[in-house]
């Protein structure tokens, strides 16, 4: 099997970040519900035992949050000092208000543990997330809640969004890449083998690269579905909007948004498009398998 050029640049780079299980030698280690605010020296946390760790205003180096473990962020500012994940949850959960949180490596990764996999939850609302090489990454079972966010990754050919096996729902807010906007990658153990993703009124912009990719790698195929709705847009620097590479499949619903730009498949993947109500696309379709037209929807380019 010979690998696309895209799978050969991601293949060992970013299946790592989903099974992050380290811990921090000098981190604070957190094992009862804690509160810190902007009094509290700046420092690494790691959260054991179903503790709760609550930052109000506070400033911080990376955290880690442990199976069972939760985190709670109000006006904090979170910043990873190495490459490493500036917040890491591992089968935990956290929610994040009107925070900025910056890492060399990875903003906020939801992973998991390969034992006993529950995955990891997380909404964050009214906030900055901004990583080097990814701004943000969800794996398998992972759900991510995105209010009125901005994910950014800042590196070149940097992904704002990875995604595995997991579900991500944005409302409002930028997902933006050096590289690409959005990546849809398979995980190790190919948990759930569905990846999901919901862009309500959400910009995706690659800078130089497709707003969504989706590429199995030669591994599994994907099974992504993905609606973009109300004004959300698509982005791509190289003019593609969607690409899906290998053997995967994509069913994209395009409901009350005016896209521009490009759909691209590989040959042996498939791409099915739905736009509706007052949708309407202006680019071409190469290798679409399917496009349903409902609704008062404009379609502009050539098959």
């Amino acid at each position: 099997f010979a690998l696309h050029p895209l799978s050969v640049s991601l293949k060992w780079m970013t299946l790592l970040p989903l099974l992050l299980t380290s811990t921090h030698s000098l981190a604070r280690i957190i094992v009862a519900d804690t509160v810190i605010n902007g009094n509290v020296a700046v420092d690494n946390y790691q959260v054991i035992n179903n503790a709760h760790l609550t930052a109000n205003g506070a400033t911080t180096r990376d955290i880690q949050v442990t199976p069972g473990a939760s985190l709670t962020l109000n006006g904090t500012t979170t910043t990873s000092t190495d490459l490493s994940t500036a917040v890491n949850l591992v089968d935990s959960s956290a929610t994040i208000s009107g925070s900025a949180i910056t890492a060399r490596g990875t903003g906020l990764s939801l992973g998991y543990t390969t034992a006993n996999p529950v995955g990891s939850k997380a909404t964050v609302t009214g906030s900055n997330i901004t990583g080097g090489g990814a701004g943000a990454v969800v794996g398998s079972l992972g759900e991510l809640t995105l209010i009125d966010t901005n994910v950014v990754a800042t590196n070149p050919n940097g992904t704002g969004l990875q995604l595995g096996y997991g579900s991500v729902s944005a409302t409002g807010g930028t997902i933006r890449g050096d590289g690409r906007g959005i990546l849809f990658l398979p995980t190790q153990n190919n948990l759930g083998k569905t990846g999901s993703l919901v862009l309500d009124g959400t910009d995706v912009i690659g800078d130089t690269g497709s707003a969504i990719v989706v590429a199995d790698l030669g591994l599994a195929p994907i099974l992504a579905t993905i609606d973009v709705k109300n004004g959300a847009t698509l982005t791509g620097g190289n003019g593609k909007i969607l690409e899906v590479n290998g053997l995967s499949t994509v069913n994209m619903t395009v409901d009350n948004s005016d896209l521009v730009g490009d759909v691209f498949a590989d040959t042996g993947a498939t791409a099915n498009l739905t736009l509706q109500n007052h949708a309407t696309l202006t680019g071409q379709l190469n290798n679409v398998n399917n496009l349903a037209i409902t609704h008062r929807v404009t379609e502009h380019g050539a098959l």
